[in-house]
């Protein structure tokens, strides 16, 4: 009989480790989440829930989504990382699924800084900025 062709029985104490458990935690947590989005984004059952509820549940919960899908590839892709290189770390398939997250999250702390977030906060609001009050003005002054 040949060795290749035996069948190997491995046997293990069939407990997951700290990591994987938080790692399944985060995981179903970010599926629940991305449903309670995934149904929310339906157009009957939008309709269904009035401006505020909508967009909380589109904003702050998409945010909360974002942070824990991040949280999700870093307590499964954590263990690899340790044994490489920083080269090899930055190009794992782990840590190159955390790029387009991460900019994203950055990219909306931006928006949060008071610089950005007033103005666009004005605009929501529907106030006049200063470049409509200035165009309203001559309007009123050249019109007959």
């Amino acid at each position: 009989m040949d060795a290749h062709n035996r069948t190997r029985r491995i046997f293990s104490n069939n407990l997951m480790s700290g990591t994987g458990e938080i790692a399944a935690l985060l995981g179903v947590l970010t599926v629940l989440s991305m449903s309670v989005l995934a149904i929310t984004s339906i157009p009957a059952i939008g309709n269904l829930l009035n401006w505020r509820e909508w967009r909380f549940i589109q904003s702050k919960l998409g945010t909360t989504t974002l942070l824990l899908a991040i949280g999700h590839v870093i307590a499964v892709g954590i263990p690899f990382w340790f044994p490489l290189n920083a080269v090899k770390a930055f190009s794992n398939l782990s840590s190159l699924c955390l790029y387009l997250p991460v900019l994203t999250i950055l990219l909306k702390f931006i928006f949060w800084l008071p610089c950005f977030s007033r103005p666009l906060y004005r605009i929501r609001r529907g106030q006049d900025t200063r470049e409509s009050n200035k165009s309203k003005i001559l309007l009123k002054t050249t019109s007959f």
